[in-house]
Formats: structure tokens, C-alpha cells, sequence
């Protein structure tokens, strides 16, 4: 036992020492954690990429800014987009509409007087305050007479360009005695030599003057012989004008009239921005096709509930609905959005016809004006021989 306890304990000093080494190896590793480890690898790291990261994160925010920048642009495009389609659709249902209150006779035909009647009102109401302004010049109670020339300055001033009795400060209907009182009252208080206040002279001119129209019985009776002249002429102008344009509005009436053989009368055709070119729209083509002068076609709306009829006339593309509501026996075989014309208007012109000249003068808006400048010249003339006989 002994001998065996000897070679047992020589052969555990032997090897003491190295089993002591690798304890104290291991003891290092285990103190130095894996933070400190990878932050010295991180900062190896960093010494060499810290470029590469910045690039990459500016990268990064330029596209999140880019995409922020084109999601607003998207929806402001979106937003307008929407509203141009929700006006567009509001358009179209209040024409859709008013087209369906029109194929209504009854309704067309109170809405009609209705209108008249109310534009009738309006231009009598004009002419009568027209009328009234000239007659009714002045004042309708005579002024406080000023007590001081600052005060009386200052209102004449403030009269510059209106009629005598206003400066004055009387009515029309006042007596000569009430029109010299009043003058030689304000005459006392701006006259440039009792009144050294700037703008006394001017009212004092502004008094004057209007003192000299109806200072006397006579002047004064030819100043209202004028107003009354002036405003009869105004009256007839204002009638004449009324006339003309009820004229002027017949004529572009039967301009954009077409005559109906059914019922006898005029019906409207309307203008619509549509080239001629493209002008009649095919459910097969999915396009629009050109049109010759005299063709008519039909398009459906509201899912083929509601039908507008139109026709190339002049050049241009008219709404003929109105006047194909009478047509309905003759158009009755028409079909909407066709691909081939089918019916063709007669327009009342034969093609032997001879063409116009161009160099002829035009027959619409000139002439009326050369009716208006006869017209004028014609009682300018009156009153100038008027006024030579009141002189002699």
C-alpha cells in the first residue's frame, strides 16, 4: 500500500503544474465579457464603414421624404380630380334636368311669362327712376341757412357739379324772392372779401353760377324747360333702346330658330362646343365621327332614358331636341349613337342657289348700329330746329 500511496503522489506532483496553467487560461476568458468584445469589434468596424453608414441613412431619408413629397402630390392631384368630376356630374344633372322640365309644355310655357314678366318690371322700373331723376332735380325741403362762412363753404364745395337749386340750397317749387334771399345770404358769408379762408373764392364762383341759371323768372323757367326736354328725350331714348333690343333679340330669336312643319311654329336650337369633325358619337367605334352639313343622330343619356337629337347645320353642331319632340313620327325610326347617318334635314336651300359675295357687307350687327346712329342724329336734328324756332 505504501508503494502504490508513492507512485500515486509522484504521479500527482508531476503533472500539478501544468493543470495550474490552463486553470489560469481559462480564468482570463471567462473574465473579458462578449459587450467588450464586440464593442472593440464594432469600433474596428466603424473606423472603416462610418462613411459607408452615413451615405446609407441620407440614402434613407431621401426616399421617405421623396414618397412623402409624391403621397401629397398624389392627393392633391386625387382631391382635384374629384372635385372637377363632382362639377362635371352637377352640370350634367342640372342639364339633364332642365332638359326633362323643357320637353314639359306647361312648364316651359309658365316659366316663360314668369321671366318675361319679371324683365318687363325691371326696364319700367329703370325708365321710371330715369324719369324720375330728371324731373325731381333739387331738394325736397329748403336748408337751415348757414350761420357761418366755414359752413357755408364747405356745403358749396360739397355741391360742386349738381344742379343750381341744390347749391342754392332750395326746391324747385320755391319762389324767385326765396332763391335771391338765399343767394345774397351765402353771398355775405364766402365772398372773398369778407371770407380770407382757403376755397371761399371757389365757392363763391360755385354760388354765382348757379345763381346765373335761375337768378331771374326767365332763365329760370328755360333751365326747367331744359330738364323737361331732357329728361323726355332720356324717356324716349330708354324706349327706343327697349325697342331695339327686343329687335335685336327677335332677330337672333329667328337666328336660332328652326321652323317646325308639325305644329307650324319656331323651335330653339342651341350651340354646343363640339367640332364638326368629331361630332356624332358611336356606341360601336367608341369614338366620334364627323358630320356633314344637313346630318342628324341621336344620343342617349341617363341609360338610355333621355335622348338629345342633334344636327350639323352652318358649320356648327346645334341640340335640335326641341324641335325633334315634334318630329317624333318622322324620327322614329332613328336609333341613338349609330354608327351610319340615317336622317338628313332639309335646310330650305337649293344648291343652284348662287353663293353670297364675301365682299358684300354683312347684314347682322352693322346695320343695327347705322339704325342707331340715324336714329340719334335724327332727334339731335329735332331738338337743334326746335331750340332755332324758340329763338326766333
Amino acid at each position: 500500500m505504501s508503494a502504490r500511496q508513492k507512485q500515486t503522489d509522484s504521479f500527482t506532483g508531476g503533472n500539478e503544474r501544468p493543470s495550474s496553467k490552463r486553470n489560469q487560461r481559462t480564468k482570463k476568458k471567462e473574465v473579458q465579457p462578449f459587450s467588450d468584445i464586440l464593442g472593440e469589434k464594432v469600433q474596428i468596424y466603424m473606423k472603416r464603414w462610418w462613411k459607408v453608414l452615413v451615405v446609407f441613412f441620407l440614402w434613407l431619408y431621401l426616399l421617405i421624404f421623396d414618397i412623402c413629397s409624391m403621397s401629397v402630390h398624389l392627393g392633391k392631384e386625387f382631391a382635384a380630380t374629384s372635385w372637377n368630376n363632382i362639377v362635371d356630374f352637377w352640370h350634367s344633372f342640372t342639364s339633364t334636368g332642365e332638359a326633362i322640365l323643357k320637353r314639359w309644355r306647361l312648364s316651359a310655357w309658365i316659366w316663360k311669362h314668369i321671366e318675361e314678366k319679371f324683365k318687363g318690371q325691371k326696364k319700367k322700373t329703370r325708365i321710371e327712376e330715369e324719369t324720375n331723376n330728371f324731373l325731381h332735380n333739387g331738394l325736397e325741403n329748403n336748408i337751415n341757412m348757414p350761420t357761418t362762412g366755414d359752413e357755408a363753404m364747405k356745403r358749396l364745395l360739397a355741391c360742386k357739379g349738381k344742379d343750381p337749386y341744390s347749391i342754392l340750397g332750395v326746391t324747385p317749387k320755391c319762389t324767385d324772392d326765396d332763391i335771391k334771399k338765399y343767394y345774397k345770404r351765402q353771398a355775405v358769408l364766402v365772398h372773398p372779401d369778407k371770407n380770407s379762408q382757403p376755397g371761399a373764392e371757389e365757392a363763391f364762383k360755385i354760388l354765382v353760377h348757379a345763381f346765373d341759371m335761375i337768378g331771374t323768372s326767365e332763365r329760370r323757367v328755360a333751365y326747367d324747360r331744359g330738364v323737361a326736354e331732357s329728361a323726355f328725350v332720356a324717356q324716349n331714348f330708354s324706349q327706343m333702346a327697349e325697342l331695339l333690343q327686343k329687335l335685336q333679340q327677335k332677330m337672333e330669336m329667328n337666328a336660332n330658330t328652326i321652323r317646325c312643319s308639325a305644329c307650324s311654329e319656331r323651335h330653339k336650337r342651341i350651340k354646343i362646343d363640339r367640332p364638326s369633325y368629331a361630332a356624332r358619337n358611336c356606341h360601336m367605334c367608341k369614338i366620334h365621327h364627323s358630320a356633314r352639313e344637313g346630318d342628324i343622330w341621336a344620343e342617349a343619356k341617363c341609360f338610355g332614358f333621355l335622348w338629345h337629337y342633334y344636327a350639323c347645320m352652318e358649320g356648327s353642331v346645334y341640340d335640335i331636341t326641341d324641335w325633334a319632340g315634334c318630329q317624333k313620327d318622322t324620327l322614329k325610326h332613328l336609333k341613338p349613337d349609330s354608327h351610319h347617318v340615317q336622317y338628313r334635314i332639309a335646310l330650305g336651300k337649293p344648291n343652284n342657289q348662287p353663293r353670297r359675295n364675301s365682299s358684300s357687307p354683312r347684314m347682322d350687327r352693322p346695320d343695327l348700329e347705322n339704325l342707331l346712329n340715324s336714329l340719334y342724329g335724327q332727334s339731335e336734328n329735332g331738338n337743334t330746329r326746335r331750340k332755332t324756332r324758340n329763338r326766333k
